[in-house]
């Protein structure tokens, strides 16, 4: 996002023996980008994995975001795999801007019946050392405490409400999402 190169396509080429299709001098860099891993599991638990039914799945859009996905509304997240759901990538003017962006789309990425480590992410984002960019290595595991701080539990709600035949409580469920968004994210 950052060159405009598609990096695995040249990846590709040199593996198929060919050269890469620019110079070095070619390649500007535009702004700033952020990568975001978002994983089935509990930051609160020491990354314990997740498991459990993707019961809603609404992935952020917008101008300089991009969700690398392979899930599904009603998917299942099982042991079975790596514990990454998707990659969320922001592009900004500066980082500023990137970082404004990855929390508005960590904070309405809205994955329902499976914890995930988003409140974790919008932690991260909302430190201000990692808006200054004054970080190290040994960030994350000095900042852990603040950094995973346990937040609001509402899977028991939205499950019992889920299994309720009354209209009317589903039509409450239904309104989840908007809900998410204008709480700014919930923390499982």
């Amino acid at each position: 996002m950052v060159t405009g190169f598609d990096l695995v396509a040249e990846q590709l080429r040199i593996a198929a023996g060919e050269g890469l299709s620019a110079a070095q001098a070619d390649i500007a860099q535009n702004g700033h980008s952020i990568e975001l891993r978002i994983c089935a599991e509990d930051a609160t638990q020491d990354f314990r994995p997740a498991i459990g039914d993707i019961l809603l799945l609404d992935e952020p859009r917008g101008e300089g975001v991009r969700v690398d996905s392979g899930i599904l509304d009603g998917g299942k997240v099982t042991t079975d795999f790596d514990p990454m759901l998707s990659k969320l990538i922001v592009h900004g003017r500066n980082r500023a801007e990137a970082i404004a962006r990855a929390r508005e789309a960590v904070q309405n990425y809205v994955i329902l019946g499976v914890t995930t480590n988003t409140g974790y992410l919008d932690a991260i984002l909302a430190h201000p050392d990692f808006a200054s960019g004054d970080v190290s290595t040994g960030f994350l595991a000095e900042q852990a405490d603040t950094l995973t701080a346990p937040g609001e539990d509402v899977s028991d709600l939205l499950m019992a409400a889920a299994a309720l035949s009354d209209e009317r409580l589903v039509s409450d469920v239904m309104q989840i999402p908007e809900m998410h968004r204008k709480m700014g994210g919930w923390r499982n």
